[in-house]
This record gives structure tokens, C-alpha cells and sequence, in this order.
């Protein structure tokens, strides 16, 4: 997933930069324009291009199939792939897809994101501490104890098993 969103950030940001910096050089706005002599004589003209062609019986029948844009004709219907005879169950069967994939579905993500455990154990580790920190006061105790561990219990290297090792304290 992170290899995917690392690539479409850096087309994104690739594309985007083509399209603000296309027109500018050193920050600088310039325009590119021909310099050359506007030559006329460079056109050819085939001698029968002013001629019309010649309608031929399918160049006639393709011209009126494709002069109807009506999309509610059958000839005129692309499939959205789910059934590619009946239109109607096409649709139906689009809208539902839809629907499960994007309304269901995102709904019930964020309800599971909303409505999830304490997985990190955040909300238990607040409650803990004012606990312990209530504890501390009714004793009488240092809210925060400089000796975490008990000092006697620690068993330090003696001067021999240091030897001239640096100590950073």
C-alpha cells in the first residue's frame, strides 16, 4: 500500500511540475515563437482533392448509424459489463454494485475505526496513572519516586570488571 501512494505521489508531483514549470525557464516567462518566414508555397494541394469523394453504400449506412446520438436507443448502449443483453439488469446490477462497494462498505469501515477497542492500550495506561497517582497522595508518598528501583537490590561491577571503560553518566 505504501509502495502504491509513494508511487502516485511521485507522478502526481511530476505531472504537476511538467505543468507548472512547461512555460517558464530560470523563473523567468517565455514564450515560444516561430521565427521563420511564413512560406505559402510550402502547401501541397493535390489537384482532385477538391473533388468530393464518393459515398459508397457502407460510408452511408456507418454516416446515419453514427448521426443518431439518442442514448436511449439500443444501438447506442455500452454495456457497464455486469450483463451485456439486457440494459436494464446492467444498470441494476451497476447501481447495486456501487452502492455495496462505496456506501456499505466505507460506512462500515469507519464504524468498525469508530467503534474499535483501545488497541494501544492508551485510554487503560491514563486510567493507571491517575490511579497510581491517587495512591501516592493517600499515602503520603512523592507523586514521582527518585528510586525507581530499590538501590540495595542493584549490583553494580566492582573497579577490576570496569577497567578503563568510559562511564557515561
Amino acid at each position: 500500500m505504501a509502495t502504491l501512494l509513494r508511487l502516485v505521489a511521485r507522478k502526481t508531483t511530476k505531472y504537476c511540475a511538467n505543468r507548472l514549470f512547461n512555460h517558464t525557464k530560470f523563473g523567468q516567462p517565455c514564450c515560444f515563437i516561430s521565427t521563420s518566414k511564413k512560406n505559402k508555397e510550402s502547401l501541397t494541394v493535390r489537384p482532385d482533392s477538391t473533388t468530393p469523394l464518393e459515398e459508397t453504400e457502407e460510408f452511408k449506412r456507418l454516416k446515419e448509424h453514427f448521426a443518431d446520438w439518442d442514448p436511449e436507443k439500443s444501438k447506442n448502449w455500452v454495456s457497464y459489463g455486469f450483463d451485456f443483453t439486457d440494459r436494464d439488469m446492467d444498470t441494476f446490477m451497476k447501481n447495486m454494485v456501487m452502492f455495496l462497494i462505496v456506501s456499505c462498505t466505507f460506512v462500515a469501515a469507519m464504524t468498525f475505526v469508530m467503534y474499535s477497542p483501545d488497541v494501544r492500550l492508551k485510554n487503560w495506561a491514563w486510567r493507571e496513572a491517575f490511579l497510581e497517582l491517587e495512591r501516592r497522595e493517600r499515602e503520603g508518598l512523592p507523586l514521582v519516586d527518585p528510586n525507581l528501583v530499590n538501590p540495595e537490590t542493584v549490583e553494580l561491577p566492582s573497579e577490576e570488571e570496569i577497567g578503563d571503560q568510559d562511564i557515561i553518566i
